[in-house]
């Protein structure tokens, strides 16, 4: 089983690694004394409750401030862009936190593995009032009821472009990519949809709006997923969550030395 799998170039948390993917690094080192005093002040809530998220990184140093809203979107790593488009731009999604500018994470320590191997694990605090989106399972690819796989979802849709002579999408383009979707939507459906992405054309009847019929299928309440905020109770088993704001990231050895004196 592996979590937190390589769908979006996440780290951004010091080295040459996270360089490769932003235009500005979005983590820097902070000081325990720097730590301490902005989970007083901007942490309260998920400290008085004890609303932590964890994740593995390659992050070096104790403690850290992250912001991942500021510098560009980022993008899934080693497959088409695709789902993190359409889960940032669809309808149904308007109020989660975008996952292309979030904090991928864990409710569990233990759930907290993926990125390899010789990594630290990490106690992420969100700031008060950060919006997290909650996955139903313990993976985002796992998640889902009305798809049997995304993987299979955005490699068959991939097929689906190139049968149909449609090349020119640009998968960091939320623009691009529904222009390409309501191309694929037009004609005889049943004479279509060999790839099916999903079940998504082999269940589409060719009438009304489109891209409302895949946000019907992809919806976040038809899909267990839940929105919390900072300081909501979180669950006991390790499920994916993604966190829209600044965090503080506290490495798992010295956080309970450290939590003692806030």
């Amino acid at each position: 089983m592996v979590c937190f799998r390589e769908y979006i170039k996440e780290s951004g948390e010091g080295g040459s690694y996270g360089m490769d993917y932003y235009d500005i690094p979005r983590t820097k080192k902070i000081s325990k004394e720097e730590a301490t005093k902005i989970v007083m002040t901007k942490c309260s809530k998920a400290i008085f409750n004890e609303a932590f998220l964890y994740r593995e990184s390659k992050q070096t140093g104790d403690y850290a401030l992250t912001d991942p809203t500021s510098g560009k979107p980022r993008i899934s790593r080693n497959i088409a862009n695709y789902f993190t488009l359409l889960m940032d731009n669809l309808p149904s999604w308007k109020s989660y936190p975008k996952r292309s500018r979030s904090i991928i994470c864990s409710t569990t320590l233990d759930g907290a593995y993926g990125y390899g191997n010789n990594m630290d694990k990490k106690v992420i605090i969100p700031f008060d009032g950060s919006k997290i989106g909650l996955c139903a399972d313990h993976d985002l690819w796992d998640s889902w009821n009305n798809i049997s796989s995304v993987h299979l979802f955005i490699s068959s849709l991939n097929k689906e472009l190139i049968e149909y002579g449609i090349s020119d999408v640009d998968d960091k383009s939320w623009s691009s990519l529904k222009k390409a979707l309501i191309k694929l939507s037009v004609g005889d459906v049943n004479e279509r949809g060999i790839y099916n992405f999903g079940n998504i054309l082999k269940n589409w009847d060719g009438n009304g709006d489109f891209i409302k019929h895949i946000d019907n299928i992809l919806s976040p309440k038809s899909n267990g997923f839940k929105l919390l905020k900072a300081g909501d109770k979180l669950p006991s088993k390790g499920q994916e969550a993604w966190v829209g704001g600044k965090c503080v990231i506290i490495k798992s050895d010295v956080f309970e030395e450290f939590i003692k004196g806030v």
